[in-house]
């Protein structure tokens, strides 16, 4: 690792730092700079419609007023909700289960600058105008031929999809990374049983990002596709909307949970500290998260009521969602539950948390109503839908949150924030919040996304909620004040101002830079200053941004990104950065599991859905009514088909020959099994060229001129190229991996990257063993 000098700038050290606390300091300024810009955009939403047409109200237009909600929804629930959880989770996983840092330091300043640079491109889209479909993206609006006011501006929905992908990249790496570090690098006796609710949550949240975000990347690759190169995916009557509506809901729902259980898992933390006894019911709070999380993965059915799907269908999710309410009945119970004979301390971060609660309920209760098919026809559209998912993502969750902000403030700042200041703060939210959506229930006949109305008994309901919505918004002025002023003024805090019972509290504030003198030991009956630098993590993700952005608009500025991301990459290969694991840390069940082998295993997992959403789309419009699939051996070549298949089988020999020879310290062994593997690995993407071209000289484009080929044409070169770009990433680590061998690394104890490596090849060999049939033999 790379020790701070003292003499390092600041700037240095934000730009380099790969510490815990500092890259959580990062998400959470960069999260309430988002915030502050996405309730700006609100306000202006709100002040449009606060009065009908025809009277001075026409401050935006159409167009502006969709670009608006779009990305404001976006904003909110990608750029602003998670992030200010992880933000959190960044500064406080570590301390609460007695770790020093998280398990790959550069890979989690990495994902905040992945995230960072997805924020750039979904602020930069405004500048070519903004995605203006709505926050769900909804096909065919988003499809280059759309006509018609609101279908979405080419290069700013091009920028708004960069941002996305570089969005779920961040996720993805940060997902992998809580995973390892909580299963792997708990203090000596900090069994699961006895981790705070707020790790638990973000563990099963971190399951659920890296199982629902990879098909929402699944879902901006092919509509990318579509976009850019012309295949048709979400414009054929075979794909289309339903196709998009799946894929996206299959992310959205779990979302919401991801979302809101962090927040649950703060307020499980705040409530016993201001209460003065254990959470009521905390394991089976646990249990139902845990449920819940499982079962939301399969409710997303119930957002496609309205649009046709088979009857049989609807009953399902219908029971589904009911379901999914129940594990939520007793989370709710537990924790009023928690107040009976309590001795409640009223502090600003303990309103906020029961305030949450008292929304939450509104927003659950609210929710019910939606899993009826009937009910579901009448309000999806309206007013309704809006402020019961305000209620539960703004009330249930950023309330949490903020009172998360205010609970950690001293630990963090070592400072005490004005208590006045922060209950006022609290008391105009909550008025504020209530204000502005609680009126929207009796407009649930107000069809949402419509910039202005003619209905005049609409209009005294909008009023109240926008002036809900200015109390609301300036309350949150109180809040920067409150925390600005208290940063310098504040009383000193002391490590442990609210005598709470969870780990971090029994360090200094704010911690020092590494953590723990000592490693804590955790038993049943408890319950020198460095600074990892490295610059590698910045370019990196700087390099993809680049990159992704000369892909739509120039190739030059691609090549430079390709440039930059070489030149990174080397750089991080090189670096020698040892991110230390504490001897004896707790980690069942994977005792005799390697961090970083556990974090391929991971990341893989996060692969499987992916291609499994490709497939699904894949079977989607080829079982479709309507669709004529070529007989076998018209168009795609068998014998090319099963000539890459022996040639990735058998680069998968030479893979396992490598770690063979490099576990017997072979060095030539290993270079001649790198190297063949190699080979064999770029054999297959020439054949794949070649196959290419024939059909596109034969006619079989991206969208070749029989209407027959389409669906064909759309399937095979969206899925065939996203294995060849994974097969080309395979390409480039074994570059590196044989520069590395010449050197003589990777032999005997020295070859778990040998080892990791194989793993990623056999899974892409896998996938194409998949492929193949479907493709070439059915």
């Amino acid at each position: 690792m790379h020790e701070a000098s003292a003499t390092s700038p600041a700037w240095k050290r934000w730009l380099t730092t790969t510490n815990h606390k500092d890259v959580g300091i990062l998400y959470l300024v960069t999260s309430l700079i988002f915030f502050v810009t996405a309730g700006v955009m609100a306000l202006f939403i709100r002040t449009q419609l606060a009065v009908p047409r025809g009277t001075s109200n026409s401050i935006v237009t159409q167009s502006q007023y969709t670009q608006l909600v779009t990305t404001h929804g976006l904003l909110m629930i990608l750029w602003f909700l998670s992030p200010f959880a992880f933000a959190f989770a960044n500064y406080f996983i570590p301390l609460q289960i007695g770790a020093r840092d998280l398990a790959f330091p550069r890979l989690n300043s990495m994902s905040y600058w992945f995230y960072f640079f997805s924020g750039i491109a979904m602020g930069l889209s405004f500048l070519i105008g903004a995605p203006n479909t709505g926050w769900t993206l909804y096909a065919p609006l988003t499809d280059r031929g759309c006509g018609g006011t609101l279908c979405t501006a080419l290069g700013g929905f091009d920028l708004g999809a960069i941002g996305l992908v570089l969005m779920v990249t961040s996720i993805t790496m940060s997902s992998v990374n809580f995973i390892v570090t909580i299963l792997k690098m708990r203090a000596p006796g900090m069994k699961l049983k006895f981790m705070p609710l707020f790790s638990w949550t973000v563990l099963i949240t971190v399951f659920m990002m890296l199982y629902a975000f990879p098909s929402l990347l699944a879902g901006a690759l092919i509509l990318f596709a579509d976009r850019n190169l012309g295949t048709q995916y979400f414009s054929l009557p075979q794909g289309g909307f339903l196709l998009w509506a799946n894929i996206f809901w299959f992310f959205g729902h779990p979302e919401v949970y991801i979302v809101l259980f962090p927040a649950i898992g703060l307020v499980g933390d705040i409530l016993p500290t201001f209460t003065r006894r254990p959470l009521y019911g905390a394991k089976y709070i646990v249990m139902s998260i845990a449920a819940a999380a499982v079962i939301s993965f399969i409710v997303w059915g119930h957002h496609m009521f309205v649009t046709g799907v088979n009857p049989l269908v609807t009953k399902i999710f219908t029971v589904s969602t009911v379901a999914v309410s129940l594990p939520f009945d007793v989370m709710t119970i537990a924790m009023i539950e928690s107040f009976v004979k309590a001795k409640i301390k009223l502090k600003t971060p303990a309103l906020f948390a029961i305030g949450s609660i008292a929304l939450f309920i509104i927003g659950g209760i609210t929710g019910v109503f939606l899993a009826s098919v009937a009910l579901d026809h009448d309000l999806r559209g309206g007013y309704w839908v809006v402020a019961h998912f305000h209620y539960v993502m703004v009330g249930g969750s950023a309330m949490a949150l903020i009172g998360g902000l205010y609970y950690w403030y001293p630990k963090v700042t070592g400072r005490m924030f004005n208590e006045r200041i922060g209950k006022t703060h609290f008391a105009l939210s909550f008025i504020g919040f209530n204000l502005l959506y609680f009126p929207m229930f009796f407009v649930s006949d107000m069809p949402r996304r419509i910039f202005t109305y003619d209905v005049t008994a609409w209009a005294p309901w909008n009023e109240l909620a926008t002036l809900g919505a200015f109390i609301f918004g300036g309350a949150q002025l109180l809040l920067f004040l409150n925390l600005r002023r208290s940063l310098k003024t504040g009383a000193v805090a002391g490590s442990n101002p609210w005598n709470g019972h969870t780990l971090e509290w029994s360090v200094p504030s704010p911690p020092p830079a590494y953590d723990f003198e000592q490693i804590p030991r955790i038993t049943d009956d408890t319950h020198t200053t460095m600074s990892h630098l490295s610059q590698w993590p910045l370019l990196i993700a700087a390099a993809a941004f680049v990159f992704l952005v000369g892909a739509v608009f120039t190739i030059i500025i691609a090549l430079v990104g390709v440039a930059l991301g070489v030149y990174a990459l080397y750089g991080y290969g090189r670096e020698r950065f040892v991110a230390e694991e504490e001897p004896g840390a707790e980690s069942w069940p994977f005792n005799n599991v390697p961090k970083l082998k556990l974090g391929v295993w991971v990341f893989l997992g996060s692969e499987v859905i992916f291609f499994s959403v490709l497939l699904g789309a894949y079977l989607f419009v080829r079982t479709n009514v309507g669709t004529t699939w070529p007989q076998v051996d018209s168009v795609f070549n068998i014998d090319r088909g099963f000539l890459n298949t022996i040639i990735l089988l058998t680069s998968s020999l030479t893979a396992v020959l490598g770690l063979s020879f490099a576990n017997a310290g072979s060095k030539n062994g290993l270079l001649a099994s790198l190297i063949t593997t190699l080979a064999l690995g770029a054999g297959f993407l020439i054949n794949k060229g070649l196959e290419w071209r024939e059909l596109f000289s034969s006619g079989f484009t991206f969208n070749p001129a029989s209407t027959n080929l389409k669906v064909p044409a759309t399937t095979y070169f969206i899925t065939t190229g996203a294995h060849g770009i994974h097969v080309f990433a395979g390409l480039v680590m074994m570059v590196y991996l044989i520069s590395m061998t010449l050197k003589g690394h990777y032999l005997k104890e020295d070859s778990t990257t040998i080892e990791h490596f194989g793993l990623y090849w056999h899974f892409v060999d896998i996938v194409w063993i998949f492929l193949f049939p479907l493709f070439y033999l059915l």
